[in-house]
């Protein structure tokens, strides 16, 4: 087994909801809503401490790319705590490969 087919196969641990990830509703723009598992990362790394505060909080979510093919500014993603949170389109997918897609989020404020 090659590395890359082993990772594709661990793709099933981390997406299961008893281990990494959680059920979040994921909205594109004109389509209905969808569950899906996601890695979610509150409080983005990447996003700098000083400029960090509510009005401009970032989230970071992994999804798989059969969940969320083709990400554009609109769509949502509402997490279990029933925040919504949209596509960033500035800095939009961090990662991307053949089975998983690294995504940056802002909070969207309605």
């Amino acid at each position: 087994m090659t590395l890359k087919t082993q990772i594709a196969s661990d793709l099933t641990s981390f997406f299961n909801t008893d281990e990494f990830a959680e059920n979040i509703t994921y909205t594109a723009v004109g389509q209905s809503a969808a569950t899906i598992p996601a890695i979610v990362m509150r409080d983005s790394p990447l996003q700098e401490p000083y400029v960090r505060s509510s009005e401009n909080a970032v989230c970071e979510i992994i999804v798989k790319v059969s969940d969320v093919a083709t990400p554009q500014h609109g769509d949502t993603f509402t997490l279990g705590d029933g925040e919504i949170w949209e596509f960033d389109p500035t800095n939009g997918v961090v990662y991307q490969d053949d089975n998983i897609l690294h995504i940056l989020l802002e909070r969207r404020w309605d």
